[in-house]
């Protein structure tokens, strides 16, 4: 009975598996049919999701089925998408707007392409997607043919972006340095192949708009406030995160979370650090000495070593609000009331910074250098 269910079971899933191929060979045909016989060179297009804007694993995938397709059909030559990859990073190809006049005649001139094939892929739930292709003529544009197949989603599922994103923050709460970690390496060639839409969304606004959403898609909640600072690198150590421009992006998330992106809204770390949660120790440390300065004592050498910024009061070379962002950081909640006191310069003494906050502790930060040089409750 066992050899008869295995046998069933087998039969079953060859079964299935020849259905999904003939829906991709029937939607081959359709197009190859409805093409004329002047159209011989075709490139098949990134092809999206419904759901969102660029690329996506379910589009991808159904993308190379239909590809696949196509070659074996034989009525195309099907170009690689290696060869016209620059010309969709150029005019910025996004699968929910199409193929822009330019790019295809760009891709009539440049490599004779006389059609190109573009896809939608839609989750339809119950293990089902419906994908919906249109075949156009270059350069015209004009649509020669719309076809559309339900095909069951017999494949494994990929994580969502934001789950892949929300993966790597639970490594990173539990101290994984996550750039080594398989899951950075999907996240990496999930970026990849989002290119046109990282591209479409900083055309926007620039890398600010494209910081806001990385941050955005970053957030374990809607509701999460989030800090960001610009790190200039004549203040900060750039080298070390391999950034070249002239300085990068922390975004700080209210549970000590720290996102680093370059200047093009691109992410380059993250990470639950040690320093992250250094000040609050220090504050803790500051309250059990009762009073005496722990600035310059061997648990203040160890902070400093895991600090990941020290505020620079020179103007030109930091972002205005962080000195305030550095204050934020020694809070025990974001609520919590902090008085400032700013003594100009004297003969005797350089200017500084006193800031006390509700319970009594107190920061003095050095005006030239901005170092901390009290740290202290009751003084």
């Amino acid at each position: 009975m066992r050899k008869i269910l295995l046998a069933a079971c087998a039969c079953l899933l060859a079964a299935r598996a020849g259905a999904a191929e003939n829906t991709y060979r029937k939607l081959a045909e359709e197009l190859g049919a409805r093409a004329g016989k002047k159209l011989r060179v075709a490139a098949v297009l990134p092809f999206g999701c419904a759901q969102g804007p660029g690329t996506c694993p379910d589009g991808r995938l159904l993308g190379e089925r239909l590809t696949t397709e196509l070659i074996n059909h034989g009525r195309f030559t099907i170009l690689a998408p290696g060869q016209y990859s620059k010309e969709l990073e150029e005019f910025a190809f996004r699968p929910e707007a199409g193929a822009a006049p330019g790019l295809l005649k760009r891709l009539k001139k440049e490599l004779g392409v006389d059609a190109v094939v573009t896809g939608l892929a839609a989750d339809l739930g119950a293990g089902l997607s419906e994908l919906n292709v249109r075949l156009y003529a270059v350069p015209g544009g004009a649509a020669l043919a719309a076809v559309r197949a339900v095909v069951e989603r017999d494949w494994a599922a990929e994580p969502s972006p934001r789950d892949l994103r929300s993966l790597l923050r639970a490594l990173a709460k539990k101290g994984v340095k996550v750039t080594s970690t398989p899951e950075w390496a999907d996240f990496a060639r999930m970026k990849a192949g989002s290119l046109a839409t990282r591209l479409s969304i900083a055309a926007l606004g620039g890398s600010e708009k494209m910081s806001d959403y990385e941050i955005e898609a970053w957030k374990d909640a809607p509701a999460e406030t989030v800090s960001t600072v610009n790190y200039f690198c004549a203040a900060t150590d750039c080298a070390a995160l391999g950034v070249t421009g002239a300085g990068y992006y922390k975004a700080y998330f209210p549970d000590g979370f720290v996102l680093a992106l370059d200047e093009g809204g691109d992410v380059l770390d993250c990470y639950y650090p040690e320093r992250s949660y250094a000040r609050l120790r220090m504050r803790l440390l500051a309250r059990r000495a009762a009073g005496r300065n722990l600035a310059g004592s061997a648990d203040w050498d160890k902070f400093q070593a895991a600090m990941d910024y020290r505020y620079v009061p020179v103007p030109d070379r930091r972002d205005p609000d962080s000195l305030r962002t550095e204050i934020d950081k020694w809070k025990l909640g974001p609520g919590e009331k902090v008085t400032g006191i700013y003594s100009p310069e004297t003969p005797e003494k350089p200017d500084f910074y006193k800031v006390t906050f509700a319970d009594g502790f107190t920061l003095v930060f050095d005006g030239p250098t901005g170092a901390i040089e009290r740290c202290e409750y009751g003084n």
